[in-house]
């Protein structure tokens, strides 16, 4: 498992070709992403995160949570709306969950 407090700042997921700063992704060494801080050197833009940014990011994600557990969204801390969770059936309770204020998919089971 990749240490998060070594992710770039600039990483913006694998289903892109580039990173924010524009660098092209190389997946030829995929376990050697430079933008998780294998070889720092190698990538002229990479940049960690502080401590106090990590602090902060764990500080919202836990909000996040407590909302969530609470059936409100993260975004708009309005209902969760499950008006297309599949109700019955081999496949009950799943689908996905939207905030009802702004529409946003909160996640999908």
């Amino acid at each position: 498992m990749k240490d998060p407090k070594k992710r770039c700042r600039h990483f913006n997921g694998l289903r892109n070709d580039n990173c924010e700063a524009g660098i092209k992704y190389n997946f030829s060494n995929f376990m050697r992403l430079t933008c998780w801080g294998e070889d720092e050197g190698s990538c002229e833009m990479y940049s960690p995160f502080s401590a106090e940014e990590l602090a902060q990011q764990e500080v919202e994600f836990e909000r996040h949570m407590d909302l969530l557990r609470q059936g409100l969204s993260g975004c708009c801390e309005a209902p969760i709306d499950t008006s297309q969770v599949i109700a019955a059936g081999r496949h009950k309770n799943h689908g996905p969950r939207f905030c009802s204020k702004c529409k946003k998919v909160m996640f999908i089971v």
